[in-house]
């Protein structure tokens, strides 16, 4: 017959144990750190490329004008010399000349200069001392229109070769006439003639 082991038997034999070794507690937040390492790397590069595309340049946008002709240019640099968007505007007066057969002289001033960011905004800009031509732009068509060539010749040798004083002068003398003639049709078009009248056969 088999012998019942009653309660106070069991609870007196030795209890199994059990061995282990304990996990750090270290490896728990190494882990933690490890996850953690990627997302704030990539938080701090984030936070830098703002803050370089706000405040520091990357590009020029510049702008010319030519002193003689009033011919306007304009372009992009960008670091290590790359320039982008480079366009001309063709002055009438320039255009008059080469219809004359004259190749105009160049002396490029330059008139605005800005630094600008990635982001596009303005971190400094610049202005240059502007020619007396610049004035006559709003007008210039009208100059060349109504000037004859010899007006045209001397107009450019002032601006070429006379002093500050002269050209000024001479600028505000082409701007008065092209106000006044601003109603009147260019020199180059034919004056127009009354159509004659037919006569009633008799």
């Amino acid at each position: 017959m088999m012998r019942r082991a009653t309660l106070p038997s069991v609870l007196a034999r030795p209890m199994p144990t059990i061995e282990y070794e304990p996990r750090p507690a270290t490896d728990r937040w190494s882990r933690v750190r490890r996850f953690r390492r990627p997302g704030a790397l990539v938080l701090l590069l984030a936070a830098a490329a703002f803050v370089a595309s706000t405040t520091l340049p990357v590009r020029t946008d510049d702008a010319w004008i030519d002193g003689v002709t009033g011919t306007r240019k304009s372009g992009t640099t960008w670091p290590f010399g790359l320039r982008t968007g480079q366009t001309t505007s063709t002055s009438p007066l320039e255009r008059r000349l080469r219809a004359l057969g004259i190749d105009p002289p160049r002396r490029w001033h330059h008139i605005v200069g800005s630094d600008r960011s990635l982001s596009g905004a303005s971190m400094r800009r610049s202005h240059g001392t502007a020619p007396a031509i610049l004035s006559l732009a709003p007008l210039i068509q009208e100059f060349v229109g109504h000037a004859s060539d010899d007006e045209i010749r001397a107009f450019v040798h002032v601006l070429q070769h006379g002093t500050d004083a002269e050209q000024r002068d001479a600028v505000d003398a082409a701007g008065d006439r092209a106000f006044s003639t601003m109603h009147r049709p260019p020199a180059s078009a034919p004056a127009s003639r009354p159509s004659p009248v037919a006569r009633p056969a008799s």
